[in-house]
């Protein structure tokens, strides 16, 4: 194997060390707060959404305001 080859092959796993390196001090230092509060503002815009459609469903659901059974002619 030419010393080029060796070289840049040790080149390209230092830099993948130092990448995994900076990637675990992300995950030790833990989420950021402002991670933290964009996530929180998505599951409020997703209730908001689910609260849209619960509202959409019921409004498609007809309801008599007695007991019966519906026939066909």
């Amino acid at each position: 194997m030419p010393f080029d080859t060796s070289r840049s092959q040790v080149l390209a796993a230092e830099a993948r060390v130092n990448a995994l390196r900076a990637q675990l001090d992300l995950l030790r230092a833990g989420p950021r707060r402002e991670d933290i509060d964009t996530g929180r503002a998505q599951v409020q815009q997703a209730r908001g959404a689910l609260a849209t459609i619960q509202a959409q469903v019921n409004d498609t659901l007809i309801r008599a305001p007695f007991s019966g059974v519906i026939t066909q002619n």
